[in-house]
């Protein structure tokens, strides 16, 4: 795809309780908090520059350079620390996937989330579940905010950041 040539990203992200208008829990809030810190160290580390935060939604904006490889992490952080995120390359990419490609990825991910949906998640699969999801949903950037609904992620990141408030007490 986009193999490990370096461009940059252009990012949107909004916290999704600030959209909901909703507060966490204590115990959640705190380990949300945790992730939030690591994440915004994170892309600090990578390079990012970002403006400053739109009051209203408590949305940013984030240049982040980097490859494919360094998005799909930055995205998965985000989601997992709560975000909905519109993300774009800066460039067009040289190589766009084949679009039966990308449908039969979407395909048996959407399938694996189906089966394992009767059953409950370990921490490590729904880390898992949001790893692979992120690599999915930059095949056919831009990414939309609607793709974490489409993906089925609620339940992987509610079982994620349940595991880490667990720790975080």
């Amino acid at each position: 795809m986009y193999g490990s040539r370096p461009i940059a990203w252009a990012i949107t992200a909004w916290p999704m309780e600030q959209l909901a208008g909703e507060d966490l829990d204590e115990k959640h809030s705190k380990a949300l908090k945790t992730l939030r810190r690591n994440l915004y160290a994170y892309l600090s580390r990578k390079g990012a520059e970002w403006t400053e935060v739109d009051e209203e939604t408590g949305g940013f904006n984030i240049l982040l350079p980097g490859t494919y490889e360094d998005a799909a992490r930055a995205l998965q952080a985000l989601w997992l620390s709560l975000h909905l995120v519109y993300m774009v390359s800066s460039r067009e990419p040289s190589v766009w996937p084949e679009a039966t490609e990308v449908y039969e990825i979407h395909r048996s991910y959407l399938e694996v989330i189906e089966h394992i949906g009767v059953r409950q998640l370990t921490f490590k699969q729904a880390n898992q579940i949001v790893e692979t999801a992120s690599y999915i949903a930059l095949l056919s950037t831009p990414l939309f905010p609607e793709l974490f609904e489409l993906l089925a992620l609620d339940k992987p990141v509610a079982v994620v950041l349940h595991a880490l408030s667990l720790y975080s007490s």
